[in-house]
């Protein structure tokens, strides 16, 4: 959270200076605790956990989907009850 609040203000300033988000924003105060991360690429995963219960569900295709559309190395579809996942 206090990461988010400092990155926040830091890209305000720096905006609000028509500066462009480079190596000035990166190596100005405050540091970032993992400062390249801001660097690469954003990769988001998703992990889908459905144990397959309701007959009528398209869930069990996913993978197949998810594959057709060039997105399973995205998403996770783990075959589990979340309920028994917690804990």
């Amino acid at each position: 959270m206090a990461e988010q609040v400092a990155l926040a203000a830091k890209t305000s300033r720096h905006l609000a200076e028509g500066d462009q988000l480079g190596d000035s924003w990166l190596l100005d105060e405050p540091p970032l605790l993992s400062p390249a991360s801001y660097l690469q690429p954003y990769r988001p995963s998703l992990v889908a956990v459905d144990n397959l219960s309701i007959e009528e569900s398209s869930a069990d295709r996913a993978g197949e989907v998810l594959r057709e559309l060039g997105l399973d190395d995205l998403v996770t579809v783990v075959n589990a009850d979340l309920r028994d996942s917690i804990g």
